[in-house]
This record gives structure tokens, sequence and C-alpha cells, in this order.
């Protein structure tokens, strides 16, 4: 996930990775989503950024988002970010379970 030094703007990543299954890139996007997590003695849910393949999640924050924006942007960026943010309570809420499991 990029570092909080300048938030993006843009719901596009920069470079195209991944194949679908008609052999065509997809895309990596972005979004702000609730995220619910359950360590078996409390559960909690938090605005997480997450990452995706076409439509399929692949990817969540490891921490919660913050409200930051870059200074030298116009004076709607920290409405803007909210916004997003705001917009992640009206879509599904998502759990670890929905990402693929990677080994390490």
């Amino acid at each position: 996930m990029k570092n909080a030094e300048q938030p993006r703007t843009s719901t596009q990543l920069e470079a195209p990775d991944g194949m679908d299954d008609a052999g065509a890139l997809s895309k990596r996007t972005w979004d702000y989503r609730v995220m619910s997590f359950n360590d078996g003695e409390d559960a909690w849910q938090a605005i997480h950024e997450v990452q995706y393949l076409g439509d399929v999640p692949v990817m969540f924050s490891l921490g919660p988002v913050v409200v930051l924006w870059n200074s030298e942007e116009d004076g709607e960026a920290g409405r803007r970010c909210v916004e997003r943010m705001r917009e992640a309570l009206d879509k599904p809420v998502l759990t670890p379970s929905d990402f693929p499991q990677t080994s390490d």
C-alpha cells in the first residue's frame, strides 16, 4: 500500500498487470472499503484501502486509513478524501477471507 505522503486522487493505479480469463490485461484499481475483523476476543470494523485486479479484491492496507491530503492540493481535496471514505459505508463490508490467501 502507498504511504500517506501523498494521497491518490484517481481511482486508477498506474500500471496494468495480470490477465483476465480472455487473456486481456486487467487493471489494478483501488478504493476505500469497510473491513470487519475478529480475533476471537474482539470484533471491529474500520475503513481500509483495498486494491483490486479487475473486480476481485486482492489486497488491503494493514492499518485503517487516515484523513490526509497534500497541502498543495486545492481546497476541496480534503472533502473529496472524506467523501470517498463515506462512500465506503454504502458498500458491502469485506473480511480478510474475501482476499486470496498468501503463504510466507
